[in-house]
């Protein structure tokens, strides 16, 4: 940035007009960085693609993978910059693979980590035989569908909210109300 050479009120620089801007491309510069992945390569997504990120890290794994299927987690976060680096660097390290522990509901067996910040794409992914199998569906779509059948998922959102001890004391007040209307009803 070529900055004016003429005093600034108040001694702060300003850039000249006639300059071009920085882009938010400048990651792609000329010039090596040592902090640069190897091979960089972006991934021709956009970022309203409606493409789930899973999905969007597997391609961008799988056009950085090298002959051996391996690649560096830094090179995908880099391939994806419209994508929150974190949720690239969950979804590589702890969704997608396989040897990581279940912190997740939903997982895609996609990778296998070899240490290092090393990652493999798994033979069955690489070969094509087992990117589209079908999930075990999470509790929340059950949820979801639910409200199609007159259920408040709202109601159960709260109940999921109260403590163990919370929730055996509505029951008991609510096994109360009933006795108590059942024996006016008696009457």
């Amino acid at each position: 940035m070529v900055l004016n050479d003429a005093p600034v009120p108040g001694g702060v620089a300003s850039r000249r007009d006639d300059q071009p801007r920085q882009t938010a491309n400048r990651h792609l510069s000329a010039a090596p960085s040592p902090f640069a992945p190897a091979t960089f390569t972006r991934v021709n997504m956009s970022v309203g693609s409606g493409t789930p990120v899973h999905e969007q890290v597997l391609e961008a794994a799988a056009c950085l993978a090298d002959a051996r299927r391996t690649f560096r987690l830094r090179d995908v976060v880099a391939a994806l910059p419209h994508l929150n680096p974190g949720t690239v660097r969950t979804h590589v390290a702890s969704r997608c693979c396989v040897n990581a522990p279940a912190h997740h509901q939903t997982r895609w067996r996609y990778f296998r980590s070899l240490g290092g910040g090393m990652y493999r794409i798994e033979p069955r992914i690489a070969h094509g035989t087992g990117a589209r199998r079908p999930q075990r569906r999470g509790w929340q779509d059950a949820m979801i569908e639910a409200r199609d059948w007159g259920i408040d998922p709202t109601l159960i959102t709260e109940n999921l909210r109260l403590t163990p001890t919370e929730r055996l004391e509505r029951l008991r007040a609510f096994t109360a109300f009933v006795e108590s209307a059942r024996a006016a009803n008696a009457r």
